[in-house]
């Protein structure tokens, strides 16, 4: 495929993160699509997701190049173009095809720019003329093409691992262990971020976005504050992490506490470490750490169970922390309703947010399977 356009990301002066698609060879950025992809911008879309959004559109301009999306190559779209679209959408750059989630984004995606697309042209077109109608009944046809297309992965609701996992987990991430997977420079950073994970069950974008200043370690009620802080420009990544939910005090135990003021010790030690305000830093050079860091780090991570051969993702923790944290609430007589607004609270949702009940999928599964059991016996004891 030739590649004639290509994302390009920046940093406004405010400090928010922008993609647009340029020509490869000129620079130029494209009126059509960059203008989608802008009027998308927050509070619609996250720049992440922006970014995202702009990768599609990019694979879709490289396919149907040289054409260019114009009104031109729209009279000429037919269902044969837009089914090699469909697989095209399919493929993953050499690494064979990619999730089932991925590519209904990206047809979802392709759906609404060339929704947005039409009614653009519509609009510079005399709605009495033929031109007009035979494009109206043009654009009822492709989209009904593209919904034809359109479909929803068979996917199992995701769940967290099992408490015997997480104690492994916990096991081999200890600074000492032989299981450790990493070197003995990241260990202790390390842990502490699985630690974290684990017993907060926060997400990756508030991880990394902790700072210095968040931290109360003193007292008897150590905690840390999860705040909103879009569009740093004192945050040099190029893609910034978000705090997606509300912000949030978050209490932690003495132990958490103390390894956090054991790995502030250390992080005195890392080069440039008092440039960043961000608590977890690359040991190397004391820049914050990335998504990418972040990722490539808990992959690292590898358990050896064959009835869970699930790679272990920063998600993982999360929801592992929703299903044992709801199992030990019911545990402490906490009525329903006041699980799920605890729940809700701690992972930053409004309080009568119904993600909780996504996130509780494996312990009401279990719940389930406990009460139908104990049903068909006590109906076999009735008989008896």
């Amino acid at each position: 495929m030739n590649k004639t356009f290509q994302v390009k990301s920046f940093v406004l002066k405010s400090g928010e993160r922008v993609s647009i698609i340029v020509d490869r060879k000129t620079a130029i950025p494209l009126d059509l699509a960059n203008q989608y992809l802008l009027q998308n911008r927050r509070p619609l879309h996250s720049p992440n997701t922006l970014r995202k959004d702009a990768a599609t559109l990019c694979l879709v301009l490289n396919t149907f190049h040289p054409k260019r999306f114009d009104l031109d190559f729209i009279r000429f779209l037919s269902s044969v173009e837009i089914f090699k679209l469909w697989e095209k959408l399919r493929s993953s750059n050499a690494r064979g095809l990619v999730s089932p989630l991925s590519h209904v984004h990206r047809w979802l995606t392709f759906e609404k720019f060339f929704d947005y697309s039409i009614n653009s042209y519509l609009l510079e077109i005399d709605p009495k003329s033929k031109d007009f109608h035979s494009l109206l009944k043009k654009k009822e046809i492709i989209l009904k093409e593209i919904k034809r297309l359109s479909y929803k992965p068979k996917t199992q609701r995701r769940q967290g691992i099992d408490k015997g996992l997480i104690n492994q987990i916990i096991s081999m991430t200890r600074v000492q262990s032989i299981l450790n997977p990493w070197i003995k420079r990241d260990r202790l950073r390390n842990q502490l971020i699985v630690d974290l994970l684990i017993n907060l069950g926060i997400r990756a974008g508030e991880l990394l976005k902790i700072e210095l200043t968040d931290l109360k370690l003193n007292g008897s009620n150590a905690s840390l504050i999860i705040k909103r802080s879009e569009n740093d420009i004192e945050d040099p990544r190029k893609y910034e992490p978000r705090v997606k939910t509300f912000g949030r005090i978050l209490e932690i135990s003495p132990h958490l506490a103390d390894q956090i003021i054991q790995f502030l010790k250390e992080r005195r030690t890392i080069p440039n470490s008092k440039r960043s305000k961000f608590l977890f830093i690359a040991n190397t050079d004391g820049t914050p750490l990335s998504y990418a860091g972040l990722n490539a780090l808990i992959k690292k991570i590898r358990l050896d169970d064959p009835e869970d051969p699930r790679p272990i993702t920063v998600h993982t923790f999360r929801r592992t922390w929703n299903d044992i944290f709801r199992e030990n609430a019911e545990e402490s007589g906490l009525s329903e309703e006041l699980i799920t607004q605890t729940q809700n609270y701690l992972q930053g949702r409004m309080a009568n947010s119904p993600e909780a009940y996504k996130y509780a999928s494996k312990h009401i599964e279990k719940t389930a399977r406990i009460a139908h059991i104990n049903y068909q016996k006590n109906l076999l004891d009735g008989i008896k």
